[in-house]
């Protein structure tokens, strides 16, 4: 998918910053089930809260065993899932046509 050999130059960082955006208000959404506010930054603040409880699950055995089941690692796994498996590098690269 992402194996090619780009130019940096050819980025468009705009499109990059608004699926991650898009990303985090998803996240947001699925945590508060609302987008008023300031979404992507509580999208922002569950994706800590999330990597910092996953390294809690991680330093007890116990805990370890039960992350497969944990409700906020397994809400993000599916919206990472249903991000579109066909996008390609070029969906994030500015146009050379002229």
């Amino acid at each position: 998918m992402f194996g090619e050999s780009i130019p940096i130059a050819r980025i468009n960082y705009f499109a990059v910053f608004t699926f991650c955006v898009q990303l985090l208000d998803k996240l947001a959404k699925a945590l508060n089930g609302d987008s008023e506010g300031k979404p992507c930054g509580r999208g922002f603040h569950f994706v800590d809260e999330l990597l910092e409880g996953i390294v809690e699950h991680r330093r007890d055995d116990v805990k370890l065993l039960l992350l497969p089941y944990w409700e906020p690692l397994k809400d993000a796994k599916g919206i990472f899932a249903s991000v579109d498996p066909n996008v390609s590098i070029s969906t994030y690269l500015w146009s050379t046509s002229i």
